[in-house]
């Protein structure tokens, strides 16, 4: 889940909450639904990663960008970062 003060998105159900009135504790959250489509969406990602397994499809994602994505996640400068505010470095 991605939280904000204005609301929150659900991944990966696309699930979005935000305050129906005043931005407080008292009032109801309602929830929308930005999903284009309601098929289970981690259904959908098993059944394209067989169909690369397969030769059958492309990745959506380049090893590349998934690499840079887990080095983000992994590297003990995002924990640094966001403990003294100073931008993380990519590479």
């Amino acid at each position: 889940m991605i939280a904000s003060t204005r609301g929150s998105v659900q991944l990966p159900t696309l699930n979005l909450f935000e305050f129906a009135g005043d931005r407080s504790w008292c009032s109801p959250l309602q929830r929308e639904s930005l999903a284009a489509a309601t098929v289970d969406p981690l259904a959908r990602q098993l059944a394209h990663f067989c169909a690369v397994l397969r030769r059958q499809a492309q990745p959506l994602v380049s090893a590349d960008d998934a690499l840079q994505t887990l080095r983000v996640t992994l590297a003990v400068a995002v924990a640094e970062a966001a403990r003294s505010g100073q931008v993380a470095p990519l590479a």
